[in-house]
């Protein structure tokens, strides 16, 4: 789990300036950011510009009500984790809103600061840490599965390759097999036999062609080794 920081922003949204200040206040020793809007319409301005891990929202606002925000929120930003402050008579409300979700958590009013807020904030933000980690998660493994079907299908190009290669290689071996050394044999053959003539001439040519038979049926001889695979 990554430690709450100064990278981890909270926006505390309500029309009341006197509510804003007083969450302000019990704010001080937290080690994330907090902004505050004066209404959903700043609210909006500011996640424009920043990129935020929870908001918390006031639900009774003029004009665009809390639950209209986060909705906004929902479909614009939906890793940000969702709250809504409320009173007591609007639970039923909040509690359909969870249920569709729209929002996360909500602190009905007053709260305790100490006990019920700050640790609330807390673990908002560590949601939003394993949202991250999850998408982080899902994105890498989905390059790797990426990677892997190009890697696939690299291999499957080598295979298909090495199987031309080995075709053409049983088609070099056939021919060198059927025609070229039966075709040598012969010329040793006849070599030997232009060596048993009694004609100096013709036995040095004969000497001669045997000498180049027997170099060049060895090398045919490594050719063939080698295009078997064999040492």
């Amino acid at each position: 789990m990554n430690d709450i920081t100064t990278d981890d922003k909270v926006l505390f949204v309500d029309d009341e300036k006197l509510m804003l200040q007083t969450i302000r206040r019990g704010l001080l020793d937290e080690s994330y950011i907090s902004l505050f809007a004066n209404g959903a319409e700043e609210a909006m301005e500011i996640l424009k510009e920043q990129e935020v891990a929870v908001i918390v929202t006031d639900l009774k606002m003029p004009g665009m009500n809390g639950i209209e925000l986060l909705n906004i929120v929902q479909e614009k930003y939906p890793e940000m984790t969702r709250i809504v402050l409320t009173g007591y008579y609007q639970v039923s409300t909040i509690l359909s809103a969870i249920n569709k979700g729209h929002i996360h958590r909500y602190l009905t009013k007053p709260w305790k600061m100490e006990e019920e807020f700050i640790p609330t904030i807390r673990q908002a933000i560590e949601l939003n840490h394993i949202v991250k980690e999850r998408r982080e998660l899902i994105d890498k493994l989905t390059k790797q599965n990426e990677t892997l079907k190009k890697q696939n299908h690299e291999i499957t190009k080598l295979k298909e390759q090495a199987q031309i290669s080995d075709e053409n290689k049983t088609k070099i071996l056939n021919h060198i097999t059927k025609t070229i050394l039966p075709y040598m044999t012969d010329v040793i053959i006849h070599s030997n036999k232009l060596m048993a003539i009694e004609s100096k001439q013709l036995q040095e040519m004969g000497d001669d062609i045997n000498s180049r038979g027997m170099e060049i049926l060895k090398l045919l001889r490594k050719l063939e080794v080698l295009l078997e695979g064999k040492r």
